[in-house]
């Protein structure tokens, strides 16, 4: 059975996005199966996305 592991805050620029990362290289350094999703829902995030599915 798998596990979640969440990586969350409310606020933005509290080091969520290396927090992840770091954990994320170090779970595969052990040799352990990762699956990686990034969520983001402010509206730059989806400008962004916006504009890279219109291209």
């Amino acid at each position: 059975m798998g596990k979640v592991i969440l990586v969350g805050a409310t606020k933005g620029g509290v080091g969520k996005s290396i927090s992840s990362y770091n954990l994320a290289y170090s779970l595969v350094s052990l040799g352990i199966e990762l699956w990686g999703l990034n969520v983001r829902t402010d509206a730059e995030a989806k400008k962004n996305f916006v504009q890279q599915t219109v291209k």
